[in-house]
């Protein structure tokens, strides 16, 4: 079971991180109205949502390993070098020497950016969450060790205190955003948790009702839109993860394709850390205005896979060095 369930979180990572190489593609390009752009909007109604909900469906399967306050640092050591040191490298060392036209000097400046509002911020969202899961489990270990749905949820809204309360005395747009991928988080964690939640969303009838929602709002959100369109991610993220849920527990593809899928899907963060510094190299779509959004999907979603591949092959190049695998990709040997 173990074993289907990495296969299926896979290939939505593979899904996932496909998405998000043809929404930046559409934004940084301003290609036919950028985030203006009707298939932009039905990307970012919640493909990032995707990816948060499913790092909590796996961070579940590492909880009980926090067993006390030792555990619980070690946890979140590993992931400040998992997430973090690649957050950094790229940030700084490939974007000024690698990527930039210039030789340029990392300034102070440069570094409390990348702390503060870094381009890869997903990286950075994704190890506070981390921190606070850490905070979650090790609560948990010493209030209900055999696992208690309510005890968790009782659990969830202590931890869930500290960002509302960061909402409303230090950054308001800072901590919305991460409360919003808290729930996501969170909301993958109990799914793995919880078997009996799953077969719920796997219902004929809660995914019939999950594709019909997702098909008649996803084009009605709005990227620089208000609290409905908050509102409205919330319900089209958990809308699409049903349906893709439903779709990749057993693949239909080839099993060429849907091994080539599974490996994006492996590769996600290495995919995802590098793509920043080539989808905003593209200019030869600036002719797509008015194209088909269907025949613009297809011929974006070509480059987007070619992307993904060249990001794939560096990442082989580097992983021969122990040091350059763990400094830009966090991974040790």
């Amino acid at each position: 079971m173990a074993k289907d369930r990495l296969d299926f979180i896979d290939r939505m990572k593979g899904i996932a991180i496909l998405l998000v190489i043809v929404g930046h593609i559409l934004q940084f390009n301003k290609i036919d109205g950028g985030t203006n752009n009707k298939l932009f909007g039905i990307i970012y109604s919640f493909h990032m949502p995707l990816f948060f909900i499913l790092s909590g469906y796996v961070a579940t399967f590492g909880r009980d390993r926090i067993t006390g306050l030792s555990s619980f640092f070690k946890s979140i050591w590993r992931k400040a070098y998992t997430l973090l040191l690649p957050l950094f490298a790229w940030s700084l060392i490939a974007r000024k020497y690698f990527f930039a036209s210039d030789f340029q000097i990392i300034g102070v400046s440069d570094i409390f950016n990348t702390i503060l509002n870094p381009d890869l911020w997903f990286l950075k969202v994704l190890f506070e969450i981390h921190v606070l899961f850490a905070i979650f489990c090790l609560l948990n270990y010493y209030l209900s060790r055999k696992g208690n749905i309510y005890i968790d949820l009782l659990t969830f809204f202590v931890i869930l205190l500290l960002p509302i309360a960061g909402y409303f005395w230090i950054d308001t747009i800072f901590f919305q955003s991460l409360l919003l991928y808290i729930l996501f988080f969170f909301f993958g964690s109990f799914l793995s948790r919880y078997q009996f939640l799953e077969n719920f969303l796997l219902n004929n009838y809660v995914y019939a009702l999950s594709l019909f929602v997702f098909l008649v709002f996803s084009a009605h959100w709005k990227f620089a839109g208000n609290l409905f369109d908050d509102v409205l991610k919330v319900v089209l993220s958990i809308a699409a993860f049903t349906v893709l849920l439903g779709i990749t527990q057993k693949s239909n593809l080839p099993e060429w394709a849907d091994a080539q899928m599974q490996q994006m899907g492996r590769e996600s963060l290495s995919i995802y850390v590098m793509q920043f510094y080539l989808t905003n190299r593209i200019s030869f779509f600036s002719w797509s205005t008015g194209l088909n959004q269907y025949i613009l999907f297809v011929l974006v979603l070509t480059l987007s896979v070619l992307i993904a591949y060249i990001c794939i092959f560096v990442h082989k190049i580097f992983e021969k060095s122990a040091i350059l695998n763990l400094l830009f990709y966090g991974k040790r040997l």
